[in-house]
């Protein structure tokens, strides 16, 4: 079966099955997919998060997933109390009916682990990572990302606050000031003329 062909496969009320595009050879004789209520299968996470917690509060980007919310506002949205969030195990997933021209029927994203929590590559910290060495000054998100996961393969979102701080309070695009920077004596870029 390829992209092109219709399938005949009908469910039991007469109406065509969803059938996804069979490219590989041991799916080709499979049924269409089944419609099943989301409630049947998951239920609603309850617990609510403590007092402590605040640090920990996640953000679901449709770009980037699950994110630290500190990293993907460049602040604590949530203050020092985290009460009216919810509590997120391993595994939990998270959905938001917002659509976008990417996510037409929302976002989905499962909490896998802390090693599904990327860095958010926005102009500062994409700067940073530049000038401290890390990457090419015209890397991708895409590569900042990846050099993240190098760095902190446990965690890699965890370097998005400070990168982003740094970006923000020193080193600026016009007139960096590295002398004020808690990394400049490992930042190639302060370093470059001595």
């Amino acid at each position: 079966m390829n992209s092109k062909t219709k399938t005949t496969i009908t469910k039991e009320d007469g109406k065509p099955a969803l059938t996804p595009k069979l490219r590989f050879p041991e799916f080709r004789e499979a049924e269409g997919w089944k419609e099943t209520q989301l409630q049947k299968i998951a239920r609603p996470v309850s617990d609510r998060a403590v007092t402590g917690d605040g640090d920990n509060v996640l953000s679901l980007s449709g770009e980037h997933g699950l994110v630290l919310q500190s990293d993907y506002f460049g602040k604590k949205v949530a203050g020092d109390s985290a009460e009216r969030y919810l509590k997120l195990i391993r595994h939990d997933f998270v959905y938001n009916d917002r659509t976008t021209k990417a996510s037409v029927y929302g976002t989905i994203k499962r909490l896998a682990d802390y090693f599904s929590i990327d860095i958010s590559a926005d102009v500062h910290v994409r700067r940073v990572f530049a000038r401290l060495g890390l990457c090419a000054s015209d890397a991708t998100v895409e590569q900042v990302i990846y050099k993240a996961r190098a760095l902190n393969p446990e965690f890699p979102g965890i370097m998005d606050l400070p990168s982003w701080e740094m970006g923000r309070r020193w080193c600026k695009s016009r007139g960096p000031e590295c002398a004020g920077c808690y990394m400049k004596d490992l930042c190639l870029t302060a370093n470059a003329d001595k």
